[in-house]
């Protein structure tokens, strides 16, 4: 019985989590608007910086 007790109340807490989550995000859409904008700018100077790799590559 302990086990499913644990089982139980473990599923509880991801689903309060999970409910949580959602009703955070729900409340406050510009910040989730804001995150992808921020994430979007490092990944332009990311390819700048691979393709830097790859001219000594070519070089050696």
């Amino acid at each position: 019985m302990s086990l499913t007790l644990v089982f139980v109340v473990v599923v509880a807490a991801v689903i309060v989590l999970f409910a949580f989550m959602y009703w955070r995000e729900s409340r406050r859409p510009h910040v989730r608007r804001r995150r992808p904008g921020a994430l979007d700018g490092p990944d332009e100077p990311a390819p700048g910086d691979h393709g830097s790799r790859g001219g000594p590559t070519r070089r050696g």
